[in-house]
């Protein structure tokens, strides 16, 4: 009730000020035996203090649900129009909020798999230290993929042309090795897959062999898509890494740019 409410703030404060009290007794008493009762004293305070404390934030925070609750009672009678509308924003911040929940434990569970599939494949990799160390590309740059439904086709792989950081793509952390792996297909395509693919206008697709050996790395060339079929070009490096590849990649040359991948694996 508000009478048990008001009454367990007006014992708050009592004992806040009994709290502050004894600090003064304390500064004036000093160390030694009465000192030590002082502080005892002074301990027993607090922890009926903090107690107090935990009750009255509980009955406000129950107090402010039966406020909400009497609040939609109301403008259930006297408003019903506006009752409905704040029921519907109501219902959509819950969606937006399990949505928002739902995203971040299918990152954590992705990024769990991530690190059990780099442990798995490591056993069976060679010795070269990029099959061991590299970064998973896994936002969708599959060419042959229809259904992403991310719509941005923007994306660049090169945080030097896209000032604000909105176009860099999310799985992008600089030029260095790095290994296909999900929704961003398994290798790289070695025919030009066509302009306004995997996210991006100009497609980087791969000029050259794949290696066929474990631990064999050989350079090649990746040419950037957009008028022509090699608008645009890098050197990169690959390394067979057995039962996967991964691409030593630069920075592409311009937004807009980014390198992609298909379901073909090795």
């Amino acid at each position: 009730s508000l009478n048990h409410f008001y009454k367990r703030k007006k014992e708050m404060k009592l004992l806040l000020l009994l709290l502050l009290m004894t600090i003064l007794a304390c500064k004036v008493q000093g160390i030694g035996q009465s000192g030590k009762a002082c502080s005892q004293k002074f301990e027993d305070l607090e922890s009926s203090l903090n107690d107090t404390r935990k009750k009255v934030e509980s009955m406000e925070h129950e107090m402010e649900k039966v406020v909400g609750v009497m609040k939609e009672l109301f403008l259930a009678h006297y408003d019903p129009d506006a009752f409905e509308e704040q029921r519907r924003l109501k219902k959509e911040v819950e969606i937006k909020e399990q949505a928002r929940l739902k995203k971040q434990e299918d990152e954590r569970l992705f990024k769990e798999e991530l690190i059990e599939q780099s442990l798995e494949d490591g056993k069976s990799a060679p010795d070269n230290i990029e099959c061991r160390n590299y970064a998973f590309l896994t936002h969708f740059r599959n060419i042959e993929d229809s259904g992403q439904d991310d719509t941005n086709s923007s994306y660049c792989d090169s945080p030097n042309w896209s000032p604000s950081g909105s176009d860099v793509s999310p799985d992008w952390v600089g030029t260095g090795w790095y290994r296909f792996y999900g929704p961003s297909g398994h290798r790289m395509p070695t025919t030009a897959p066509g302009e306004d693919q995997c996210g991006t206008f100009g497609t980087g697709w791969l000029i050259g062999d794949h290696p066929s050996v474990p631990g064999e790395t050989v350079d090649a060339r990746v040419c950037f898509q957009a008028l022509d079929e090699c608008f645009r070009s890098v050197d990169v490096k690959i390394t067979n890494c057995n039962s996967f590849y991964v691409y030593y990649l630069p920075d592409a040359p311009f937004c807009k740019f980014r390198y992609c991948a298909t379901n073909e694996r090795l």
